[in-house]
């Protein structure tokens, strides 16, 4: 009867088996390490790509395009340009800031006047609506010393120009209520700030409301 031991058979298969095994870290084809045997792959496949947008393939260095050999943010820079878009932003941009200089350097006398124009056209309506609540007539009258209202308490309304300079023609009488339909009102402002004499004209058409006209001029 024969026994055997289970050692004495296995041992020759592990030993055959390492024996066989490529050394440690190579690949079974070729007995080099496995870094070794890829670059070769990699470098081939990488140099194989074609250049894009006229980059020429060269060499790659550290922080470099693999085609290109520039570093990323020069080769980006060369790829791209401004659009459309970005022009228009500039433009626009450049629009606004020359029309701040132009507003910057108008004549102050004339955007005084302007300003006097509006402000009055506002209380003109402010009075025709006070008018037609109350119903009792009220008139705008010009003096030596600004405007007043006729009609209103004192004080309800303001009753002096903003700007010295700034005048109307003297005792000059606009109705403006209290019937909703007014006859055709004009009232010529003019200023002597600056250089020349500035005028605009304030009015309505009996309908609409009062407004500053288009027709303003300059006196030499």
């Amino acid at each position: 009867m024969r026994i055997s031991v289970p050692g004495s058979r296995v041992a020759p298969t592990l030993v055959a088996s390492r024996t066989a095994l490529p050394p440690g870290g190579a690949l079974p084809c070729s007995g080099r390490p496995f870094a070794a045997a890829v670059a070769p792959t990699l470098v081939a496949s990488r140099t194989a790509l074609p250049p894009k947008a006229g980059l020429t393939c060269a060499s790659p260095g550290r922080g470099a395009l693999p085609c290109s050999g520039r570093p990323f943010a020069a080769a980006v820079a060369g790829c791209f340009g401004f659009t459309l878009l970005e022009l228009l932003v500039v433009v626009a941009i450049i629009a606004m800031g020359s029309a701040g200089v132009v507003f910057a350097m108008r004549d102050g006398a004339q955007a005084q006047l302007e300003q006097e124009g509006q402000r009055l056209a506002m209380l003109l309506e402010a009075a025709r609506a006070q008018s037609r609540s109350s119903g009792a007539p009220v008139r705008w009258v010009s003096d030596a010393d600004g405007f007043h209202f006729e009609g209103l308490r004192p004080g309800a309304l303001p009753e002096r120009w903003l700007n010295d300079g700034t005048s109307a023609p003297v005792n000059l009488r606009v109705t403006l209520g209290p019937e909703p339909l007014i006859g055709k009102q004009r009232i010529v402002l003019s200023s002597n700030k600056g250089s020349g004499v500035k005028s605009l004209t304030v009015g309505t058409d009996g309908l609409r409301p009062f407004t500053v006209l288009a027709n303003n001029t300059v006196t030499p």
